[in-house]
C-alpha cells in the first residue's frame, strides 16, 4: 500500500535523449527558455561565457533544405541570424552552422556559428541545447610579402537551453 502511494506520487521525469539522424520538420518551430536546473553545469559566466537565460530560438524553413535559425535572448543583448543547411546525416544529432565572414579591421575578422544539440523525451517534445560563439580571428601580414595568414584568436560563447512551444 505504502508503495503503491509513493509510486503514484512520483514526479513524472522527462528524459532527454538525441534525435539521431533527425529531419529538418524534427526542428521546426519556435523555442523558449527551458528553465531545465542542470542545462548549464560547469559553466561560469565571464567575459568569454555567457547564459542566455531569457533565450528564445525560432527556426524556419528556408528554401528546400535549408533552415532560418534565430536566436534572440533580449536580457542578453543577443541577436543571431543563420541560413544554410544543417547537418542531416543518419548519425547526425546536432544543427553546426557557419554565419558569414565580417571584417572589423584590415587585422581583424569575426565569424559566428551556432552548435545545438537535437533532444527529445518521451512525450515527443524537442530541446535544443547549445551555444553561439563568436570567433574572433587575425590576419598576420608577412613583412616583404602579400601572403597573409587567418589565425583563430578567441571566442565569446552565448549558451542556450530551450524547449519547442505546443
Amino acid at each position: 500500500m505504502v508503495a503503491t502511494l509513493l509510486s503514484s506520487c512520483k514526479e513524472d521525469k522527462k528524459e532527454w535523449s538525441y534525435i539521431y539522424g533527425y529531419n529538418r520538420e524534427d526542428v521546426l518551430g519556435n523555442y523558449t527558455f527551458s528553465n531545465i536546473p542542470k542545462a548549464f553545469d560547469g559553466l561560469e559566466e565571464n567575459v568569454y561565457c555567457h547564459i542566455c537565460d531569457s533565450a528564445m530560438v525560432s527556426i524556419t524553413s528556408s528554401g528546400e533544405k535549408s533552415i532560418l535559425f534565430e536566436l534572440n535572448s533580449p536580457s542578453d543583448n543577443v541577436f543571431r541570424v543563420f541560413n544554410g543547411l544543417p547537418s542531416l546525416t543518419p548519425n547526425d544529432f546536432m544543427i553546426d552552422m557557419l554565419g558569414s565572414w565580417t571584417s572589423l579591421s584590415s587585422s581583424r575578422l569575426r565569424r559566428n556559428s551556432v552548435t545545438a544539440y537535437v533532444y527529445k523525451n518521451d512525450k515527443d517534445d524537442r530541446r535544443l541545447s547549445g551555444f553561439v560563439a563568436e570567433n574572433y580571428w587575425k590576419v598576420i601580414t608577412y613583412p616583404d610579402s602579400d601572403d597573409k595568414d587567418t589565425i583563430f584568436d578567441y571566442s565569446i560563447k552565448y549558451h542556450f537551453d530551450v524547449v519547442r512551444d505546443r
